[in-house]
């Protein structure tokens, strides 16, 4: 009888329960269906037109916005925005091995639309069914206030970079307004940065007279602003512009030659914000140069040369004042790094034609990283090798090397903000065939800078504003004395009398009918007459 009673209490209990649980569901249920209904539209959607992949540096982003309440809503105010925010978490781990995790959410631009009073309900309630629209229209800035970037800076250099808007990233595969797929920009989950159009609508609480936000709605906005070629990075033994290594006939045998390979920094990678369809390309140009240990020795047969594309982002939850090289995050607790290799091409070397040249030093090319970071298999200089009356015997090629956007990838710029950075590198790889399993590979690192045009031309855009100031800096301006009669007027100081004479319209119209009848001040006299001042 007892458990009888216990069970059917239980059934009861399990039965409240999910009647609260759906008494909770109907009123969230019903909360969110209250809210009024807000819609963000771009300049061209309704007519079916598609808005554009990513807007640039001064883009204009224009639009409405469509508020139906779905029930009678009293507010205040009405705030339509267009902000920009980045986000970066770390997680570091202590002495105790416990895992500590640190945030930073900063809001680094923020443009307010305003909004035409004469366009809102008087009283402020909002009907319900009624639909109100407002415009709006936002240009992307060239750079950021200098209120943004307030910390310490290690130069103006960092100072510069940090004040130019950093681009979406972080986005994914996340799912555009249109239901297109979003391009993966190969950035980590730990930062993010993100555009939008943000519609608030306020109350002021009865209680406390505070502002709380009745609903509020966002729509995405990609942002790739314009960023022009840069000084290349400083160096800390990272990059690998030439090798050079001996090559042996065989195992046993004796030494074929020393081949030097050795590349330039590529041309920079230029990105079209508004074509999402562009792939950037560059070409990097190899240098080969080979030096025979006799003259009956042959260059090497070359065998492949494969390209990577390594993308490097750093983050920090605290400002960084620094422009981040490969090793930065290791004396920063506070600063991450991610860094994704993809390979780009691989491609057989045929038909490679050496030129036979005489004389050379190779060893001793002056150009641009011809000692930085190079690597010597064997100390032994030139010297050993082919020489003759006219100097060593050598043999020359050059390889075009292309570097393509990977595709499905996005490619943001290089750029570096206070929080977030984006950096890349090309990584070749030239495999050369000396003999039966003596093949060795020369693997060379360079930077690689990506930049970004948008529908402007800014060069020509800011030209053509700075070109008035310019002119009327420049501008011919008259340093001669004036003309001879103008000098024979003012060869003696003027009087009352030729006051009244040369310029009778500089007195008053009353003054003017009077002006027969008056007489000079004691000491003066009249031309043709009169008492003159005596200077005795």
């Amino acid at each position: 009888m007892a458990s009888h009673v216990s069970d059917q209490a239980s059934i009861r209990y399990a039965s409240s329960v999910v009647a609260s649980q759906s008494t909770m569901s109907n009123v969230r249920h019903s909360l969110l269906t209250q809210k009024p209904h807000i819609t963000i539209t771009l300049k061209g959607e309704r007519e079916g037109q598609k808005p554009p992949y990513a807007f640039s540096t001064r883009d204009k982003i224009e639009g409405e916005v469509t508020i139906v309440p779905q029930h009678d809503v009293r507010f205040d105010d009405i705030f339509i925005t267009f902000e920009g925010v980045v986000r970066v978490w770390t997680e570091n781990t202590g002495p105790s091995m416990a895992t500590a995790r640190s945030e930073v959410r900063r809001m680094f631009l923020k443009m307010t639309q305003p909004i035409d009073e004469s366009s809102l309900p008087v009283p402020r309630i909002a009907l319900k069914g009624m639909q109100y629209t407002f415009p709006f229209s936002f240009i992307v800035p060239d750079q950021l206030l200098d209120s943004h970037c307030g910390h310490i800076l290690q130069n103006d250099v960092v100072r510069q970079a940090h004040l130019q808007l950093p681009p979406t990233m972080g986005t994914g595969k996340a799912v555009n307004h249109d239901g297109s797929l979003e391009l993966d920009d190969v950035t980590p989950d730990m930062a993010k940065i993100r555009y939008g159009i943000k519609v608030r609508i306020t109350r002021k609480r009865e209680v406390d007279n505070k502002q709380v936000i009745i609903v509020e709605e966002q729509r995405n906005i990609h942002v790739t602003p314009a960023y022009a070629e840069a000084p290349p990075p400083m160096d800390d033994n990272t990059f690998v512009f030439k090798k050079q290594k001996e090559i042996r006939k065989g195992i046993f045998k004796g030494k074929l030659g020393r081949l030097i390979v050795q590349a330039d920094p590529p041309r920079p990678m230029e990105a079209k914000s508004h074509d999402g369809a562009h792939r950037a390309s560059t070409t990097v140009s190899l240098n080969l140069t080979f030096i025979p240990a006799d003259d009956s020795a042959e260059p090497p047969k070359l065998g492949s040369v494969t390209t990577k594309l390594k993308y490097r982002t750093f983050y920090s939850t605290k400002s960084i004042n620094v422009i981040p090289q490969r090793k930065s995050h290791l004396s920063d607790p506070y600063m991450g790094q991610y860094q994704e290799t993809i390979t780009l091409s691989s491609r057989a070397l045929n038909g490679i034609r050496w030129r036979r040249r005489r004389p050379a030093d190779a060893e001793h090319d002056s150009t641009y990283g011809s000692r930085r970071g190079s690597d010597v298999s064997d100390s032994a200089s030139t010297s050993s090798f082919s020489t003759a009356a006219d100097g060593p015997l050598t043999y020359h090629t050059e390889i075009l090397v292309p570097a393509s956007q990977p595709e499905n990838k996005a490619l943001p710029p290089t750029f570096q903000s206070c929080h977030v950075g984006r950096q890349y590198e090309l990584d070749i790889s030239l495999s050369v065939e000396a003999g039966s399993r003596l093949n060795t590979s020369f693997n060379l690192k360079l930077p690689l800078q990506v930049t970004a045009v948008g529908r402007h031309n800014l060069a020509a855009e800011m030209e053509a504003e700075e070109l008035p100031a310019f002119e009327e800096f420049f501008r011919p301006r008259s340093i001669a004395p004036p003309p001879q009669s103008q000098s024979r007027r003012h060869s003696r100081l003027p009087s009352f009398a030729d006051s009244m004479l040369e310029e009778p319209a500089q007195l008053p119209a009353h003054m003017l009918s009077n002006s027969a009848n008056m007489a000079p001040p004691p000491g003066y006299g009249l031309p043709g007459g009169g008492r003159m001042l005596n200077m005795t």
